[in-house]
């Protein structure tokens, strides 16, 4: 299937799902890989705004806002995810946050 196909996809099952978190996500994750790392950091930043329980969005925003050189911003993303996964007990997402949060400071 083509990206713009599978991105297509992604937005009809949005309007049909329109309260799953997982959808925002692979659109988001989508629009990435297709070069839009902008707007997938926008649609990330929207997604956490809306379901800040959504862990797996800490780690992604993080990741993207390397990219474009934001450290500060990511770090934020990091710690706040660093801290969901400690208070949900989420202890493999806690260390792989921490360690995304020391290969940053280094």
């Amino acid at each position: 299937m083509a990206s713009k196909e599978r991105l297509i996809q992604l937005y009809q099952l949005q309007q049909e799902n329109p309260d799953d978190p997982f959808v925002d996500y692979a659109i988001a994750l989508e629009n990435h890989k297709q070069g839009n790392t902008v707007l997938a950091i926008q649609l990330l930043s929207a997604l956490i705004s809306k379901y800040p329980h959504y862990l797996g969005a800490y780690y992604q925003y993080g990741q993207l806002l390397e990219i474009e050189g934001d450290n500060e911003r990511a770090l934020k993303a990091y710690d706040q995810g660093k801290a969901l996964a400690l208070k949900n007990g989420e202890t493999r997402a806690a260390a792989e946050l921490g360690s995304a949060i020391e290969m940053l400071m280094e």
